[in-house]
């Protein structure tokens, strides 16, 4: 959970498959956040990823891909966009500690969504 604005929060969640490929491993994933308005209107997005490991300090991974809007209650009933995230991860104990409480990840959203007021 995060802070979409002062106005709502995000929850958020992520499935990942590893692979190793010559540069190390690659990631895919394919995630899912709900953006909670103050009022409880929803906003659905969905995204695919890709993630490099970084082995230079702090280790972690580079990540980067695209995202779009997928539905939304209230609203964000009518809500269409798209656009690009990245971000990164640390794992300051070595592998397999992403997502635990010692880990963290910061995925930033670029691009537009439009909706209907009503």
């Amino acid at each position: 959970e995060g802070q979409m604005s002062h106005l709502g929060r995000v929850e958020y969640t992520l499935t990942q498959c590893t692979s190793p490929n010559e540069d190390g491993y690659l990631f895919e994933s394919v995630g899912t956040v709900t953006f909670t308005a103050a009022n409880d209107d929803k906003l659905f997005i969905e995204h695919n990823m890709t993630s490099r490991w970084a082995p230079d300090p702090p280790p972690g991974f580079i990540m980067e891909g695209n995202w779009w809007a997928v539905g939304g209650t209230g609203r964000f009933a009518t809500a269409t966009g798209y656009g690009t995230l990245d971000g990164v991860g640390d794992i300051p104990d070595g592998l397999d500690s992403l997502g635990l409480p010692d880990g963290f990840m910061q995925l930033d959203f670029e691009g537009k969504i439009a909706y209907k007021r009503k």
